[in-house]
């Protein structure tokens, strides 16, 4: 999951609350909602596409055929050459990559890395010699 700041438009009537996956869609306070658009601001979700779904003030719910697409963007890798032995200390910056280090599979090649420490968009690993 990452925390993102998305804008969802949805032309659907007298939503109560929206969801993305299983993650909220906060309401956006800078937007007004109408009875056909909703406005709310992506919540944090692993990579990938996730249903849209939504429940109405009345109590009823909705799963849209609608998926919004959670991107993961690597911006920066370094070094940018290591030791064919392995064990170099790699650094990878970027966006969407998740907060659950569990759920990562990051390889180099064939070769699977260890995460030994993240934050949301920098992630330090290292190739298993």
């Amino acid at each position: 999951k990452y925390q993102g700041n998305h804008q969802l438009e949805q032309n659907l009537g007298d939503i109560k609350e929206a969801t993305i996956g299983d993650v909220k869609c906060t309401k956006d306070a800078d937007e007004t909602s109408t009875e056909t658009k909703y406005y709310c601001i992506a919540g944090g979700n692993s990579p990938g596409k996730h249903l849209v779904s939504m429940e109405t003030n009345s109590g009823e719910f909705a799963q849209s055929t609608v998926k919004f697409n959670y991107v993961l963007q690597v911006q920066h890798v370094s070094p940018l050459q290591g030791s064919v032995m392995g064990g170099t200390e790699v650094t990878i910056t970027g966006s969407g990559f998740g907060t659950d280090k569990d759920l990562l599979n990051i390889e180099f090649g064939e070769f699977e890395c260890k995460v030994m420490l993240f934050w949301p968009a920098l992630y330090f690993l290292r190739r298993p010699p």
